[in-house]
């Protein structure tokens, strides 16, 4: 796997089981005069399997071939290896979210676990109302009551967007359209007595429902949604609260922020140092946010990689438009 991190035409070497025990202080050698090869004296941390990491160096060098067709001529002298950093996104471990487990259910749900609030010291959220994490929070400081943190930061979807979030755990059943469900619905209707029949029932014999019946689906499914966003905005204004009271004098920055833009929910744990990491939960459409799939991306090499810049890009850029709340 360690070739698998290399760009074309490089050769990397395992530091511990290669390089190490060459122990050549002019960190080159010369086998025979026909290859010579020299390692680049910067080390490279790179993923290497499912939670397995190496130290690698590159290594470069020249190799002359021996032209037998030619009975032995002289050879072709060939150079290989580069002394660029290996493929970045090989830096960057992709794991799934550490989740906490409902006691009663089982099933994970997407809070994450105290150590992980004891572990960093340096933490953002990015979410709609926040309404879990004070429970967490209070379990850290029911352990530790001396227990600080350095920067606590939580963006808060805006009221004006809550609708939006309120629509998505609305349970969306596919919307029933008018079309024709019976096709002997024509014949039941000629065989009762039109003046009796309602325009309704008719519409219930050959649709299954009716026009009103789909209009009155539409009105109670806007009614949720609006019932939603209500709960929602509370349940944001007593997490903040609860939030503000628990933490303040425990944490030397405390933010509290409101944001319009859920592109996706995060939380950030020390994600400017070597070590940290980035939790993302896209949204999926007609899908509660809350039972989203998420997944973490751990900077754990020289380099964080591409991908963790970007998503440390877009707090940067939450940060400059967020507004305190």
């Amino acid at each position: 796997r360690i070739m698998d991190c290399a760009l074309p035409g490089q050769v990397l070497a395992n530091w511990e089981t290669f390089v190490k025990p060459l122990e050549s202080p002019a960190n080159q050698r010369t086998l025979s005069s026909r290859l010579f090869y020299r390692m680049d004296p910067v080390r490279h941390d790179i993923v290497v399997g499912r939670g397995v990491r190496a130290i690698v160096q590159s290594v470069i060098g020249q190799v002359t071939s021996h032209s037998y067709a030619l009975g032995g001529g002289g050879g072709h002298p060939s150079s290989f290896g580069n002394l660029e950093p290996p493929e970045a996104k090989w830096y960057l471990s992709l794991n799934p979210s550490e989740l906490s487990k409902d006691a009663e259910t089982g099933i994970k749900v997407k809070v994450p676990p105290r150590e992980l609030f004891q572990r960093h010291k340096r933490v953002a959220f990015v979410g709609i109302t926040h309404d879990k994490l004070a429970k967490v929070f209070r379990q850290v400081l029911e352990e530790d009551p001396d227990h600080k943190w350095d920067r606590i930061l939580l963006f808060f979807l805006s009221d004006e967007k809550m609708e939006w979030a309120a629509d998505s755990i609305v349970s969306h059943a596919p919307a029933r359209r008018l079309s024709v469900l019976n096709p002997n619905g024509f014949d039941v209707i000629k065989e009762k007595n039109v003046e009796e029949l309602t325009m309704q029932e008719a519409e219930t014999i050959l649709y299954g429902t009716s026009v009103k019946g789909a209009q009155d689906a539409d009105t109670q499914q806007s009614e949720k949604i609006q019932t939603n966003k209500a709960a929602l905005i509370k349940s944001k204004a007593g997490a903040r609260a609860e939030l503000e009271e628990l933490l303040t004098g425990k944490v030397r920055e405390l933010r509290f922020l409101s944001y319009d833009r859920p592109f996706y929910c995060a939380s950030y744990w020390d994600w400017e140092e070597w070590g940290g990491f980035i939790h993302v939960s896209p949204m999926i459409w007609g899908a509660d946010p809350k039972t989203c799939p998420a997944m973490n991306y751990h900077w754990i090499g020289v380099d964080p990689g591409d991908d963790y810049v970007s998503y440390q890009d877009g707090l940067s850029s939450l940060l400059r438009v967020a507004r305190p709340v």
